[in-house]
């Protein structure tokens, strides 16, 4: 609409400016009349073909403007597409991350079991299995004596590797090795309970309880780890003038595990 305009406000300089040219080279009443209807005629082709071109143009504009609004729509959408791929990649380097965090844990895992297996290879194939364990099974107290007395597990558990005396109450070390000991214990409160596991006669660690009037009964234990030579002796020792208490529920037991040997 605005080249239409524009084109007929030109046509009419253009008429105006051919119509003074007339008037100014034969005067105001002697302008040919051939020349009046030629310059009418001229006018009206010019005018025509103008407007054809218009129309022309603006079919040309409503085109590129109809393919402008196409072009923008696609470039919009592929502007939220990209927006959509930064988030999944986002979201994917995060996981990603985290994928890696986890497959280095479990890498360090595998690694420590490795080492376990391999440690685990260097063990001795045949490997010697040294275990016992016994309680008093006296129905009643055993105690107090008059000195330091070595107690007689005669109730014996289990006793592989053959190690354990139930009629001397001492462990012979079978192998050399690291052992692992412990003794529980309970009795009334009457009178004080200490026991002590010794090695060679040597004391190693102790349980006790002092006496007491105001308690019927109290209970001890202890464990240690030792490294042991063949023939080593081990037992449990109740202290003088103390006692200890058993019956068929087994509260007073003394066990030995080889861990592994040396």
């Amino acid at each position: 609409m605005r080249v239409s305009v524009i084109l007929i406000a030109l046509l009419s300089c253009l008429l105006s400016s051919v119509y003074a040219e007339s008037k100014s080279r034969y005067g105001k009443q002697n302008v040919p009349a051939d020349l009046q209807q030629s310059t009418l005629v001229c006018s009206v082709d010019q005018c025509v073909y103008l407007m054809t071109e218009d129309a022309k143009l603006k079919e040309k504009l409503e085109a590129m403007d109809s393919r402008l609004n196409q072009v923008t729509y696609r470039l919009k959408t592929a502007e939220t597409q990209l927006g959509v791929l930064k988030q999944e990649n986002k979201d994917l380097s995060k996981e990603l991350t985290s994928l890696g965090s986890r497959l280095k844990s479990a890498e360090q895992k595998q690694g420590e079991q490795q080492a376990q297996i391999e440690a685990l290879k260097k063990l001795p194939s045949g490997r010697t299995n040294v275990v016992f364990s016994a309680s008093l099974r006296s129905f009643g107290n055993v105690g107090p004596f008059k000195t330091e007395t070595t107690l007689k597990y005669s109730n014996v558990f289990t006793n592989v590797g053959k190690g354990y005396d139930s009629n001397t109450g001492t462990f012979t070390v079978p192998v050399s090795g690291v052992y692992l000991f412990m003794f529980y214990n309970h009795a009334l409160g009457a009178k004080a309970t200490y026991l002590t596991l010794t090695r060679n006669g040597q004391r190693v660690v102790t349980t006790g309880h002092h006496r007491n009037t105001f308690e019927s009964s109290h209970n001890g234990a202890n464990a240690i780890t030792l490294q042991l030579r063949k023939g080593d002796k081990m037992c449990i020792r109740l202290w003088a003038e103390n006692w200890v208490f058993d019956d068929d529920k087994n509260y007073t037991t003394f066990t030995g595990i080889l861990l592994f040997t040396v």
